[in-house]
C-alpha cells in the first residue's frame, strides 16, 4: 500500500474527525463519566482507541460512522480491534471509498462487536460468535493461535469500562453484504498466474511453545509500540482451562490449513434461540421484524446469554405510523432503540423483583421495579426461557434518554411543500392544505399524561403512573398536578420506594395526592392557603421569597399548560398522611 496514501487517510480519520469526538478542540462531545467500580478508574473503550496510537484509523472510522456514542456507551459486549497494520492491508482506493460509504463501513464495525463479554479463555472454547450486525463470526485455533474468520488474535484482554473487554487481530473483518471496491490493475502488470490464484492465507506461528511464552494475556491498557512489536498470536497453551461462561461443546472434525491440523468444535443450531423464538411469536411480529431490518436478528440468534425487554406490537402501535417507519428506516437509530431493550446476561423471574436496574448492549442503565416493570413499560404476560436467554413482553418501546428520533417522512414532505414555488392552481391547493394540517397538528396542545410520558424529567413519574393505573385518569377529566421529578423521587430510600411501587393502592394515594381537581394556574395558588387533593387529604400552601411551597415541595417550574390541566413541577415527592 501507498504510505503516503495512508498516513493521509489515517490523519483525516483520526486527526481531524476523532479529536472533536473524543473532546479535544473544537468543542466535540465529551467522554461520558462513570462512577469507578474499582480503586483504579477505568477507561471507556472510545478513549483507549483514542488514546493508543495503534488504533488510530479504526478510531477514525468509528468516527466517520457515527459510532462514537454507541462504542462509548456499549456495555457487556466483545470488541475485535483491528490495529492500523490491519487496515493497512486493504488498498488506500478502497478503504477511502469505505469510509465515504458509512452505511457500510457502519457494518463493517459493527461486525467486530458480539454482543456479549467474551474474555480470552471464553473466546478459545468457542467455534462461532454473532455479531452486532447480523452474520456470524467462525472462530478457529490453528498450532495454539486463535484466528477470527482469517484475523489472527494478537494481543487479548483489555479491558474498558461497562463490562467492555478488546481483542487485538491483524486483519480487519468484512461481512458477507460488504464487498470492497478494489481498484483495477493494469493487465500488463499482472501475470495470468497473478489473476486466477487468490492470494494465499497468512500462515499461523509455528512454534507453539515460543509463542505460548511471548503471549501477552494481562488485563489492561494496550500497549503503545508499534505494531511490529505487539504480544505475539494468543497460544491455547496460555489460556486457563476453565471458561467463564462459554456453552458446552462436542468435539467435530478436522481441517487441514496451511498443512496443520485444526480442531473445531461444532455444535446443531438451536432452534430455541431469541431470534427464532421471537419470530414465532404472534404478540411479537413487530419486534421481530425490526430485529431484521437493524440486521440484528442472527447477532440473537448466536451463542451468548441474553435477557431481552421485548416489546409487543400493540406497544410499537403506540408510535404514530410515520414515526415509526421513519425510525425502521433509520437502522443506527433502530440499532440503538433495539439495542437498549437488552441485557447482555439472564435475569432470571425469581431476580428480578431484587434487580432494580440493567445495563443495555447500549446506552445508561434501566431501572427496574417490583419485577414488574422496566423504564416507563409494564412487563406483560409470562417469560420465556430460551436456550441463550429469557425474554419479558412489555407494553412501552423504550427510547434512550438524549436520542434524537428522525422526523417522519410526512413532516419532511410537507415543509418541502410549503418552501416550494407552485406553478399551478392544483399545486397550490395542496401545499396550502399540507401546510395548514402540519400547523394545525403542531399547536394541538398535549394531556397531562402525554406531558409526563414525553419530559423526561417524568420517567420515575410515568412508570409509577404507569404502575397505579392511572393514565387514562390523567388523559381525561381537568386537574391541576403538582409533578415531582426523577430527583425529588431520588430523595426516597430505595427499599422505600420500591415497597411504594409493589403496592398498587399506597401507589395510587401517593399519587392522588398531587392531583388537585380543575385547572388551578400559580397566581390562583398562590392566594390559598390550602388545597383539598383527589386522595382527600389537604395540602398547606406558602409563599415564601417569591417561591411558591406546596406541602414540603417548592415549585420549580409553574404553568406547564396541557389541554386537560396544568402541571406545576415540584421538587420533592409528597407524602399523604399515614403513608
Amino acid at each position: 500500500m501507498n504510505k503516503r496514501v495512508l498516513l493521509a487517510l489515517t490523519s483525516a480519520l483520526a486527526l481531524g474527525s476523532v479529536a472533536s469526538a473524543f473532546g479535544g478542540g473544537g468543542g466535540g462531545a465529551q467522554p461520558t463519566t462513570r462512577p469507578a467500580t474499582t480503586t483504579a478508574a477505568c477507561q471507556n473503550v472510545v478513549n483507549i482507541l483514542a488514546s493508543n496510537q495503534n488504533f488510530s484509523t479504526l478510531a477514525g472510522a468509528a468516527q466517520a460512522a457515527g459510532l462514537i456514542d454507541t462504542l462509548r456507551n456499549a456495555s457487556g459486549v466483545t470488541i475485535f480491534a483491528p490495529t492500523n497494520a490491519a487496515f493497512a492491508k486493504i488498498p488506500a482506493d478502497a478503504l477511502a471509498a469505505l469510509t465515504k460509504d458509512t452505511a457500510s463501513l457502519g457494518n463493517v464495525l459493527r461486525f467486530h462487536i458480539v454482543p456479549s463479554r467474551l474474555n480470552a479463555r471464553d473466546v478459545s472454547t468457542i467455534d462461532s460468535a454473532g455479531t452486532l450486525a447480523g452474520f456470524t463470526l467462525a472462530v478457529s485455533t490453528v498450532n495454539g493461535n486463535v484466528f477470527v474468520n482469517d484475523a489472527r488474535v494478537t494481543q487479548t484482554n483489555i479491558v474498558a469500562c461497562n463490562d467492555v473487554i478488546v481483542h487485538v487481530i491483524d486483519t480487519v473483518l468484512l461481512p458477507p453484504n460488504v464487498t470492497l471496491a478494489v481498484p483495477e490493475v493494469p493487465v500488463e502488470n499482472v501475470t495470468q498466474e497473478q489473476a486466477t490464484t487468490p492470494p494465499p492465507p497468512e500462515p499461523p506461528t509455528a512454534n507453539t511453545q515460543e509463542t505460548a511464552q511471548g503471549q501477552d494475556t494481562t488485563q489492561g491498557q494496550a500497549s503503545n509500540a508499534s505494531d511490529s512489536s505487539l504480544a505475539p498470536a494468543i497460544s491455547v497453551t496460555a489460556i486457563p482451562a476453565l471458561p467463564l461462561n462459554a456453552p458446552q461443546s462436542t468435539t467435530g472434525g478436522t481441517t487441514d490449513t496451511t498443512a496443520a491440523t485444526s480442531t473445531t468444535t461444532t455444535t446443531a443450531a438451536s432452534t430455541n434461540n431469541v431470534t427464532s423464538v421471537v419470530g414465532q411469536t404472534a404478540d411479537l411480529s413487530t419486534f421481530a421484524a425490526a430485529l431484521k431490518a437493524a440486521n440484528l436478528e442472527k447477532a440473537f440468534g448466536a451463542e451468548g446469554t441474553y435477557t431481552v425487554f421485548a416489546p409487543t406490537n400493540e406497544a410499537f402501535a403506540k408510535i404514530p405510523a410515520a414515526q415509526l417507519q421513519a425510525i425502521i428506516d433509520n437502522p443506527d437509530v433502530l440499532f440503538q432503540i433495539l439495542s437498549y431493550h437488552v441485557a447482555g446476561n439472564q435475569i432470571a423471574q425469581g431476580d428480578l423483583a431484587a434487580t432494580t436496574s440493567y445495563e443495555p448492549l447500549v446506552g445508561e442503565p434501566v431501572q427496574l421495579m417490583g419485577g414488574n416493570m422496566v423504564g416507563n413499560a409494564n412487563i406483560v404476560g409470562e417469560p420465556i426461557v430460551t436456550d441463550n436467554g429469557i425474554i419479558y413482553r412489555i407494553d412501552t418501546v423504550l427510547l434512550p434518554p438524549g436520542l434524537e428520533l428522525p422526523a417522519p417522512a410526512a413532516a419532511a414532505t410537507t415543509t418541502t411543500a410549503a418552501a416550494a414555488t407552485t406553478t399551478s392552481s392544483t399545486t397550490t391547493a395542496t401545499t396550502t392544505t399540507a401546510t395548514t394540517t402540519t400547523t394545525a397538528q403542531a399547536t394541538t396542545t398535549p394531556t397531562i399524561a402525554q406531558i409526563v410520558a414525553t419530559d423526561p424529567r417524568f420517567s420515575t413519574l410515568l412508570a409509577a403512573v404507569q404502575a397505579a393505573g392511572l393514565v387514562e385518569t390523567l388523559n381525561s377529566g381537568e386537574f391541576t398536578v403538582f409533578a415531582p421529578t426523577n430527583d425529588a423521587f431520588a430523595k426516597i430510600p430505595a427499599a422505600q420506594l420500591q415497597a411504594v411501587l409493589a403496592n398498587p393502592d399506597q401507589l395510587r394515594r401517593l399519587l392522588t395526592f398531587h392531583v388537585v381537581a380543575g385547572r388551578m394556574p400559580a397566581a390562583d395558588i398562590a392566594s390559598q392557603t390550602v388545597l383539598t387533593s383527589v386522595a382527600g387529604p389537604t395540602l398547606t400552601v406558602a409563599v415564601d421569597n417569591a417561591m411558591v411551597k406546596i406541602g414540603g415541595a417548592t415549585v420549580t417550574q409553574a404553568d406547564v399548560a396541557a389541554s386537560n390541566g396544568v402541571i406545576h413541577v415540584i421538587d420533592t415527592v409528597l407524602m399523604p398522611p399515614g403513608n
